[in-house]
């Protein structure tokens, strides 16, 4: 699997009044991985890209180790996908900006992160993921951001990850692997 780290440097910009798309609102210099204390839950991430071109048989995937809570990404303004969660590593397919992708160009990366307590609800107990399991949110700390691992990864058409294997101690010793794929 070929990979491209994307740690490092990026813009960042907080939205406190939760304007929507950055506009006008300050970019600061910054590094990923990253995790701050947001007034208002919004945090915007951008970045040159400059992707490589295709290899053959493969796609370029946009990895995440974790992005607190909600995360929504864009390559030149094409939608990328999103994801909801605090820890869980997840992917997006470049592929999902079709003809915008530049593949041996420079491309403009926008993720927008969002405290999923961002816009209280009275009443409202926050479950908060953690490392440590789900935890209650009970001090209000409104912290989110890209805090894991980013990366440039391209993947061919089966590709395992995940796995999950379960011993059945029953078996005499030799044993056996019984496996089954989805999706």
């Amino acid at each position: 699997m070929e990979e491209i780290t994307l740690n490092g440097a990026w813009q960042i910009c907080v939205d406190p009044r939760r304007e929507g798309r950055p506009g006008a609102l300050p970019w600061t210099e910054g590094r990923v991985p990253h995790c701050c204390e947001a007034d208002g839950g919004l945090v915007w991430y951008r970045r040159n890209l400059a992707l490589p071109p295709k290899p053959p048989g493969r796609e370029w995937y946009l990895c995440f180790a974790g992005a607190d809570y909600r995360m929504d990404a864009w390559l030149n303004g094409v939608p990328l996908g999103g994801h909801e969660g605090g820890f869980a590593p997840f992917r997006l397919p470049l592929s999902a900006a079709g003809a915008e992708a530049r593949y041996g160009g420079d491309n403009e990366l926008l993720i927008r992160v969002e405290n999923q307590a961002a816009a209280p609800r009275e009443g409202a107990i926050y479950i908060k993921e953690t490392l440590a399991g789900f935890l209650c949110d009970t001090i209000g700390v409104n912290y989110c951001g890209l805090w894991g691992d980013v990366a440039l990864r391209a993947y061919g058409e089966a590709t395992a990850e995940e796995l999950f294997a379960l011993p059945d101690v029953s078996i005499p010793a030799g044993g056996y692997l019984v496996v089954y794929a989805t999706g």
